[in-house]
């Protein structure tokens, strides 16, 4: 009769939401307040899920450390126990995240500069999300952003960017789900993708999303 066969499922950040996002000023790693959507990259490149991810969130779990073989500085996230590796005697085989996200030098959208330039502003320990200052000024507060505010930031990103989400559910999973749609779609493993979001079984094949261009590929029998 139906009932059911409708999954109610996250649509995944694609490409060109980020780059309306970047268009629009939010994601602008000049002023304070387009720096702090460290939250966007943290969703997409390091597929943050649950919400204390981000909330329990430490400036000492980021590091930027150079790698003498490539001659490159990489931005290194050492994860911690969340909702999806929790530890104990069921899990205490399974590693939390350890992602190195090697730096573009000739790219000025660079991320390892705008988290570079983030934690040259903010302490060195404590919460990693900061409040940011008003003004010209590249500044943020002792202040740390609340809770509430962290649920809702994916779907606040968009709304100030002007991204239409009529028909898409967009919430903090859509990071996720866009980092290991993109993955996919790229022709990487299982292994590399579930490296990244931190899945430990086939729960990851949920995140994954065919895009419009694979999808019509298939339809007319190319690979």
């Amino acid at each position: 009769m139906g009932v059911g066969t409708k999954v109610n499922r996250t649509d995944p950040v694609l490409q060109q939401d980020e780059e309306q996002l970047r268009n629009s000023g939010v994601l602008n790693q000049n002023t304070a307040q387009g720096l702090s959507v460290c939250f966007f990259y943290n969703c997409k490149l390091f597929a943050f899920r649950a919400n204390d991810e981000h909330r329990n969130l430490d400036v000492s779990q980021f590091s930027i450390n150079y790698d003498h073989e490539s001659g490159l500085k990489y931005l290194e996230f050492k994860g911690r126990s969340c909702k999806n590796v929790q530890g104990g005697l069921k899990h205490k085989k399974v590693e939390t995240k350890n992602i190195h996200h090697f730096e573009q030098p000739e790219n000025k959208r660079c991320v390892v500069k705008v988290y570079e330039k983030y934690l040259s502003l903010i302490p060195y320990s404590g919460a990693f999300y900061r409040r940011p200052m008003e003004g010209n000024v590249l500044k943020f507060s002792s202040q740390v952003i609340g809770e509430e505010k962290l649920g809702g930031m994916m779907k606040n990103l968009f709304s100030e960017a002007g991204i239409d989400t009529t028909g898409r559910k967009i919430t903090n999973h859509s990071g996720i789900v866009g980092c290991c749609t993109f993955l996919f779609n790229s022709g990487f493993d299982d292994q590399t993708v579930r490296s990244r979001s931190g899945h430990r079984s086939s729960a990851v094949e949920l995140y994954k999303r065919p895009l419009k261009d694979l999808q019509l590929k298939c339809a007319n029998g190319e690979r």
